[in-house]
């Protein structure tokens, strides 16, 4: 994926952005981790115990409020927060496994093999 600022020039994509420091030591962030982590593994929280994912996929409510009320943007920008906040303890963990994971598919892609195996 290529990621270009508003005046057309070519940003890079794996640099830190932000250091998370956590219990089990700091854990840096791109711009890929950010967006593939707060999408992925973490939520928006709204009151007690009610989370809804980015997509706002219905499942995740409460019988009173089966849907977020916040809009897309607020929704990621909650999962960020949560992120960041690594509140559950488990930031570093997800991030050794999605980094072993990008490795193992660009050493497939780089020989020719399936990336669906990989």
């Amino acid at each position: 994926m290529e990621l270009f600022s508003i005046h057309d020039e070519k940003l890079p994509t794996e640099e830190a952005l932000v250091t998370v420091k956590t219990k089990d030591g700091d854990v840096d962030l791109s711009f890929s981790n950010i967006i593939a982590l707060a999408g992925d593994f973490y939520t928006n929280r709204e009151g007690f115990q009610t989370y809804f994912p980015i997509s706002n996929a219905e499942g995740f409510g409460t019988w009173q409020h089966p849907k977020s009320s916040k809009g897309p943007l607020a929704r990621f920008e909650s999962a960020v927060q949560s992120m960041l906040q690594d509140t559950d303890g488990y930031l570093k963990k997800v991030r050794t496994l999605i980094t072993s994971e990008h490795h193992a598919l660009h050493a497939a892609t780089k020989v020719g093999d399936n990336t669906a195996v990989a």
